[in-house]
């Protein structure tokens, strides 16, 4: 082929990742790659005030479903109709700023069959409960019952791209979100007097 063996392995760890495939890269011998640690989950304990975006927010942002291999949590049925209206939002989810990193789960035996990045910010009493896209594997493979605040509030959510929903987003501590949103914004934009 021409490529020293180093540089094939480069470039086959390259393209399984950017394929998105979340086993771990190989080798030409096919051993395993364990030279970089793989990210871990971020967990909360469900409806604990959530840090991840910044501690002043937590006091508006509840968290539900931030699941790792470490967690304990409730088990249990979910009612069909809280799972599709917890579809359905999730389909195209009002994202105040893009997330960065994928997830992957860490509940399944052997390998993750689901992976994600998204976020759902859901309206409830004056709050935001937050959880990750990977809560409808979390529900549906391994039977997470979610606190029964949240399925209320899942369906009594508008449309995420839904004016109402836009108030209520900003109502119940969204306006803390957008505005770290258009300051990270503003401070990254460059400026012309060098």
């Amino acid at each position: 082929m021409g490529l020293p063996n180093k540089h094939l392995h480069l470039t086959i760890a390259s393209v399984t990742s950017c394929a998105g495939a979340q086993a771990a890269p190989t080798t030409l011998a096919g051993e395993a790659n364990v030279s970089k640690a793989e990210e871990k989950m971020t967990t909360f304990s469900d409806m604990e005030p959530l840090p991840y975006f910044g501690e002043k927010l937590a006091v508006s942002l509840r968290s539900v479903g931030w699941l790792g291999a470490e967690s304990i949590f409730k088990k249990g049925t979910t009612e069909p109709g809280v799972y599709q209206r917890l579809r359905q939002l999730l389909v195209d989810p009002f994202q105040p700023f893009v997330s960065a990193g994928l997830h992957s789960c860490e509940l399944c035996q052997f390998e993750a069959e689901a992976h994600g990045s998204a976020n759902l910010f859901v309206p409830a009493d004056g709050l935001l409960l937050v959880c990750p896209g990977l809560i409808l594997h979390y529900i549906n493979a391994h039977n997470y019952q979610a606190p029964t605040k949240f399925y209320e509030a899942v369906l009594d959510c508008p449309d995420t791209r839904s004016m109402e929903y836009k108030r209520l987003f900003l109502a119940s501590g969204g306006r803390g979100l957008m505005s770290i949103s258009s300051n990270k914004h503003l401070q990254a934009k460059p400026t012309l007097d060098g």
